[in-house]
């Protein structure tokens, strides 16, 4: 793209003040001038030089380079040259080891469609319309498979299989769940009801936060036949995004075998991988395993996750979860600090992270009645043979800081 000598761009420049190349990198192309094809890049890398204006020293053109891909997170170690300047230049700047450079405009462009939208503070009634509401939203974004599951669900319930939707598809059965009980006047948050406003809710919590980006349907197809492992995606993506990780979810339209479901750019061209597992005894409603099954499961998890850790920073291994049971989040805490802890999990996994869901609660309550929230509590355990530092930390940190590592935080979260 090339803006012509003296025109407003509203954007910093970089003014070329030799014939020299401004910048050197690692690459053997070049980046030229498109007025009169000087060399302005000398191993031009469209991923360390990020839609940046650059005039050129001869016929004073503005050309600049390519854009970051839609849909894929900016790397952590990024340096900004803000909103608007000019920058002189005189001799040859080296790229070959730092930090990949951009300006605020594409910064907020990208940002703009991969970061999940805030969480919505807004009042949501529980109806039959807010329900069926859902239920079409559902329905496009399955491409119907949550209508044809439902069908399903209905003939396996004439015939006396009560639990076919509750394992086949959470989501379908929450809603007629939901739909039974309003229709009766009464809601048991303390039995299956609860289960099912916390599935609802997570879900709506994800629709909102993550529908607007480019590759959301790439995981929210699987929302109707692998809801545990597609909500337990999304709501990783959130909790790292919130804690300041530009998150991406892999298109698997153009990866070619193995791959991640979820990673994050820690450098320019340096990905740490996220693997996402939900194993269905974790999940009511499966019988509670033992704390001994668990964490034999939780480590042959961790061991099937090796191939889908492609990144070259490493990965993380998250575990899903969610059983309405007193005690089984303590216990999935502990089993995977056990398991970290054996000195037995690859040396490419840099951490393990739990995501156990919990039913809906009531906390307080305020004009228009009881207040319901749901939420996740979040497990983090470092693996300690991991090979120099260590990318996953432990505290929140503001985004924009120009670090390799992602943060991270245990908490629960409410909704």
């Amino acid at each position: 793209m090339s803006l012509p000598e003296g025109s407003a761009t509203a954007r910093p420049v970089i003014v070329q003040g030799s014939t020299a190349p401004v910048f050197r990198g690692p690459s053997g192309n070049t980046f030229r001038c498109s007025g009169c094809d000087h060399v302005l890049v000398d191993g031009y890398d469209p991923r360390s030089l990020i839609a940046i204006d650059i005039e050129c020293f001869r016929c004073k053109v503005i050309t600049r380079t390519d854009p970051w891909p839609n849909g894929e997170p900016l790397p952590t170690t990024l340096v900004t040259l803000g909103d608007v300047g000019r920058f002189l230049i005189k001799g040859t700047v080296d790229l070959k080891d730092r930090a990949a450079m951009s300006c605020d405009q594409e910064i907020a462009r990208v940002r703009a469609g991969t970061l999940p939208k805030p969480q919505s503070t807004a009042r949501w009634e529980l109806s039959p319309d807010s329900l069926m509401v859902l239920e079409t939203e559902l329905d496009v974004l399955t491409g119907g498979a949550i209508q044809k599951m439902a069908a399903s669900a209905k003939r396996a319930h004439g015939a006396g299989n009560m639990t076919f939707a509750q394992v086949k598809s959470p989501p379908v059965w929450a809603l007629a769940q939901l739909h039974s009980s309003l229709s009766k006047g009464k809601i048991d948050l303390d039995g299956l009801d609860g289960i099912a406003i916390a599935y609802v809710q997570t879900l709506r919590d994800s629709l909102h936060r993550w529908q607007h980006h480019p590759l959301f349907r790439a995981i929210a197809r699987t929302l109707c036949h692998e809801f545990h492992h597609g909500i337990t995606a999304f709501t990783v993506a959130s909790y790292l995004s919130d804690h300041g990780n530009d998150v991406g979810i892999t298109d698997t339209s153009i990866q070619r075998g193995k791959s991640p479901d979820l990673f994050i750019n820690v450098a320019r061209n340096e990905t740490l991988s996220i693997e996402v597992k939900c194993p269905r005894v974790f999940f009511w409603p499966a019988e509670r395993p033992s704390k001994a099954d668990m964490g034999q499961r939780i480590e042959r998890e961790i061991k099937t996750a090796r191939d889908q850790i492609t990144g070259t920073a490493g990965g993380v291994v998250v575990i899903g979860a969610g059983h309405p049971v007193l005690g089984f989040n303590t216990d999935l805490d502990e089993c995977i600090k056990e398991v970290v802890g054996s000195g037995r999990v690859s040396r490419r996994v840099a951490a393990v992270v739990g995501i156990a869901f919990y039913g809906a609660r009531i906390e307080g309550r305020d004009a228009n009645g009881p207040r319901i929230t749901t939420g996740v509590e979040v497990h983090i355990a470092r693996n300690p043979r991991f090979p120099g530092p260590n990318p996953v930390e432990t505290e929140r940190r503001p985004r924009g800081v120009s670090r390799g590592n992602i943060a991270t935080e245990k908490r629960t979260s409410s909704r």
